[in-house]
């Protein structure tokens, strides 16, 4: 990933990173874009995308890491809990991407990262334009 290595610097300072991640690229039989790892806070991008889909996926990715960095998104007993604006958690129901792709699609921290990567792609191209003017 020394090749991104711009790119996930710009977006760790965007996202005020203060915890180390580590990158790595998804073994070829794994058909996903991106993963995080959280228990090794690791990143795993596929070999299979680049342009926007690479970019996109690395701000993505970062916004798992960033929610767990706050305590946003945590783990306990195994089960994956949100905290709620009020300080509150409450259970995150994502235990099999294929059994229930619909609820993990719409579970709060992953509306979150959708809407935070999309901002962050379009952000990423207007420094970039700015640069290259």
């Amino acid at each position: 990933m020394k090749e991104h290595e711009k790119v996930i610097n710009w977006a760790m300072n965007a996202l005020n990173i203060k915890t180390d991640v580590a990158f790595a690229y998804l073994p070829n039989d794994i058909k996903k874009s991106g993963c995080y790892l959280s228990a090794k806070k690791v990143i795993g991008i596929s070999r299979n995308i680049n342009g926007d889909k690479l970019l996109e996926t690395i701000f993505h990715e970062l916004v798992h890491h960033k929610q767990y960095e706050i305590n946003k998104v945590q783990v306990f007993a195994g089960q994956l809990f949100w905290r709620k604006s009020n300080g509150n958690y409450t259970t995150l129901l994502v235990q099999d991407i294929k059994e229930d792709f619909k609820t993990y699609w719409n579970s709060p921290h992953e509306v979150q990262a959708r809407k935070i990567s999309k901002k962050m792609l379009n952000n990423y191209k207007i420094m970039l334009d700015s640069v290259l003017a």
